[in-house]
């Protein structure tokens, strides 16, 4: 196992890597923040952004850049990689938009950094796929057994209604 002496570097470089591979119209110079990319999949019905005290509805999937999926709202796609839980519920998660990322919630949880900086990027409707390094989601800690420590994110996201629909 080599030693890796710079853990930010050795990030970046895998998100571009793997942006490179698997979105070769988008590049690592599109990054919204560094370490944080995000990129539309579905565009949008309204290009305005969700307001602060906003509410919507979306569905997920989440992965480490290795394809692992380790979470998802989405039943056909819990079931497709071993996740799914009868008592679990897979439809749409509710987010409640803040000023500040910290303060962005969904179900009433709070949500890595960045998730949230990823949701405050999308407008009405729109999918799209957030890659960041682990600074913005679980850090020198990682979570359980699903995400190691330093691991680069990927999450898939779609808003699928609004509160006044």
């Amino acid at each position: 196992m080599d030693r890796i002496s710079d853990i930010k570097t050795w990030e970046i470089d895998s998100i571009g890597r793997y942006i490179g591979h698997n979105f070769s119209f988008w590049s690592v110079a599109d990054s919204l923040e560094l370490g944080m990319y995000y990129f539309p999949t579905k565009g949008p019905t309204d290009t305005a952004h969700y307001a602060a005290d906003s509410t919507f509805y979306i569905n997920y999937i989440g992965r480490l850049l290795n394809g692992t999926v380790f979470d998802t709202n989405i039943k056909d796609t819990a079931k497709l990689y071993g996740l799914y839980n009868p008592k679990g519920t897979y439809a749409p998660k509710k987010v409640k938009m803040a000023t500040e990322l910290k303060d962005i919630k969904m179900s009433d949880n709070s949500v890595i950094n960045g998730f949230a900086r990823a949701l405050k990027q999308m407008r009405h409707f729109e999918a799209g796929t957030a890659i960041f390094n682990s600074t913005w989601g679980y850090g020198t800690s990682g979570s359980g057994s699903a995400i190691p420590a330093f691991s680069p994110l990927r999450f898939d996201i779609e808003i699928v209604k609004n509160t006044s629909d």
